[in-house]
C-alpha cells in the first residue's frame, strides 16, 4: 500500500484459499492477471530493470476480480484463469476501461537440480476483453518518469480484443534466455481490425 500522486494505491491486494477442491487455488481482490512471464515474474527477479514497453503495453498487469489456479500431480503443468474488471488506475501499460476481460494461461515448465540447476517453461495465455467504453488504448513509459509515454495508441474503437502471448524460458547454471511476443487483435469496424504486436 502506499501513495501515487496523492492517491492510495494497493498493490497486490486480495484474499485466497488453497486446495479448494477441483478448483486448486482461489483468490479475490486487486491482483496480477494471469498474462506474461515478465510481469509476472517479481521485480526482483527480473532479467532488466522493468518490463519491456510490449509486454507493459499489451499485458493487463494487476486489476480486479478473481483467479482460480491448479497444476498437475507432477507440477510440470500448471494453468490459471480468471475474471477482471478496472481496479485501480494504473500509472503505466494498458489503458483499456473495462467491463469483463477474461485471461487464461497454460504453463509447462521442468526445472531439474541439484547440482546444476536447469528449466525449461513454455507458456501460452490468452485475454478477451470487452470495453465498457468501446475503446482501447495501450501505453507505455519508462517507470522511472524520466521519459514521456514512447508507446502510445490514442483511443481505438473496438467491440472487443483478443491479446494472446506466447513465453519461452531456459536456464543452465548460470545462463538464462527468456523470450516473449504479443499480439493484440482489435475487432473495430472504424478503424479496419489491427492487429498491434511486440516483443
Amino acid at each position: 500500500a502506499g501513495l501515487v500522486d496523492g492517491e492510495a494505491y494497493l498493490d497486490n491486494f486480495y484474499f485466497g484459499a488453497d486446495d479448494v477442491p477441483y478448483a486448486g487455488s482461489i483468490q479475490i481482490g486487486q491482483i496480477d492477471a494471469p498474462m506474461s512471464l515478465d510481469l509476472l515474474t517479481g521485480s526482483r527477479a527480473r532479467p532488466f530493470l522493468e518490463a519491456p514497453a510490449p509486454v507493459q503495453a499489451l499485458a493487463p498487469g494487476q486489476k480486479a476480480g478473481v483467479q482460480v489456479a491448479s497444476f498437475s500431480d507432477r507440477h510440470d503443468l500448471s494453468w490459471q484463469a480468471g475474471l477482471f474488471t478496472d481496479g485501480q488506475q494504473q500509472d503505466v501499460g494498458d489503458a483499456t476501461r473495462d467491463v469483463l476481460r477474461g485471461v487464461g494461461r497454460l504453463v509447462w515448465r521442468r526445472v531439474e537440480g541439484p547440482p546444476v540447476s536447469r528449466l525449461a517453461h513454455v507458456g501460452l495465455s490468452a485475454s478477451w476483453v470487452l470495453s465498457s467504453s468501446d475503446r482501447v488504448r495501450y501505453r507505455s513509459r519508462p517507470e522511472s518518469f524520466l521519459a514521456p509515454f514512447l508507446v502510445d495508441t490514442g483511443d481505438l474503437d473496438a467491440d472487443d480484443v483478443l491479446i494472446v502471448d506466447g513465453e519461452l524460458a531456459s536456464r543452465d547454471g548460470p545462463t538464462t534466455v527468456q523470450a516473449e511476443v504479443l499480439a493484440s487483435f482489435v475487432r473495430s469496424h472504424v478503424v479496419g481490425d489491427p492487429v498491434l504486436w511486440g516483443g
